[in-house]
């Protein structure tokens, strides 16, 4: 697999709020000859799709590790 930079998200759930949608998107700026950005793109890189379970323990494993839980990077899958 292959590593995608991102910078960009947005995300929906659905109308029983079981499922959520996440997009992951980069800002692609384009340039002219000169060197100067003419324009932004949008580009969706990642489109997931997952159980409102597994989007808050997504959550919850991410807020860990952002604050320095070192048990939060342990690689085990989350069922």
């Amino acid at each position: 697999m292959m590593n995608t930079y991102v910078n960009r998200f947005s995300f929906a759930l659905n109308d029983r709020k079981d499922e959520v949608t996440i997009v992951f998107a980069q800002d692609a700026p384009q340039f002219a000859s000169n060197g100067a950005i003419e324009k932004v793109d949008y580009e969706p890189v990642a489109n997931l799709v997952m159980s409102q379970h597994i989007a808050s323990e997504l959550a919850k494993k991410l807020l860990e590790a952002l604050n320095g839980d070192d048990t939060a990077l342990i690689e085990t899958p989350v069922q």
